[in-house]
């Protein structure tokens, strides 16, 4: 079945994924997620600890460091794992340097992500209550549903395929929540500028989920060699795992829950809906 999807708010983003299974979540957890957790996991120099003082209005060498690469590149939310499950501190602090983009499936949960992350919504029905909410949504279009919906402002995305890929979400900044104004226009500094010692990434959290209190941790890579993901552009990606188990074996397992939650496109949650309808 294809789907599309759309942008809302000030405007919401509707975006197709033809030849794709929209039911099954599109994260290969075995290769990036996997990748960033073993260099945490094995204690990597490559990783350094996000330092700053008590009070959060001083920067440390690691948090110059990363405000510096998200003034240069900006900083995507939830490259793996839903930004939901962060303290929201954590949020606000780094999205308010540059250029950021962000989903969560968790809009009925938690309503003060509406200024920084977009609602995930599956349905028409789901995108007018997360409007409703105050949320700017990001909704895939089922099949049969229309397109553009009466009196709701969306938009293509324009780094979908449908839309002809016209730019990349770096570029484009829409998909920021409600807070208004994309940013700055990422300037794609050379890396030597700002990250001579080529750190690739900065652990931005370690502690209990905000989603059932299990330990996860949150690191931000492409410091050094931005990321090549096409649809992206070159943003700060941003990883949120179980601390204590890979995330292929919790994907498996359903312990993805303490960073995935309830999204429906959880394999497990996919393999249980296929067993009842079998």
């Amino acid at each position: 079945m294809a789907t599309k999807q759309a942008i809302d708010g000030r405007q919401s983003v509707r975006i197709s994924a033809h030849g794709a299974n929209p039911e099954v979540c599109y994260v290969r957890t075995f290769q990036g997620p996997r990748s960033v957790w073993a260099t945490w996991a094995k204690g990597s120099d490559a990783y350094r600890t996000l330092d700053h003082d008590p009070d959060r209005t001083a920067y440390g060498q690691s948090a110059a460091l990363l405000r510096r690469a998200i003034e240069a590149r900006g900083i995507r939310w939830g490259s793996y794992g839903d930004p939901a499950a962060l303290p929201l501190r954590i949020l606000r602090r780094w999205s308010g340097i540059g250029r950021h983009t962000g989903y969560s499936h968790q809009w009925k949960r938690y309503p003060a992500l509406r200024s920084l992350l977009m609602a995930s919504v599956d349905s028409e029905s789901e995108a007018r209550e997360a409007r409703r909410r105050g949320f700017r949504t990001f909704r895939v279009i089922q099949e049969g549903e229309p397109e553009t919906l009466e009196d709701f402002p969306e938009v293509l995305c324009p780094a979908s395929d449908e839309a002809g890929k016209r730019t990349d979400c770096q570029t484009c900044g829409l998909c920021n929540g409600a807070a208004g104004s994309t940013g700055p226009r990422p300037s794609n500094a050379p890396r030597a500028d700002w990250n001579p010692a080529r750190v690739s990434g900065i652990i931005l959290y370690e502690g209990p989920s905000r989603i059932d209190g299990a330990p996860i941790v949150a690191i931000a890579t492409g410091l050094d060699d931005p990321s090549s993901n096409e649809k992206t552009g070159p943003m700060i990606q941003t990883w949120i795992m179980r601390s204590d188990i890979p995330p292929h074996v919790a994907q498996s397992s359903g312990d993805d829950a303490s960073v995935c939650a309830d999204c429906k496109l959880r394999p497990l949650l996919q393999r249980i809906a296929s067993g009842a309808q079998s």
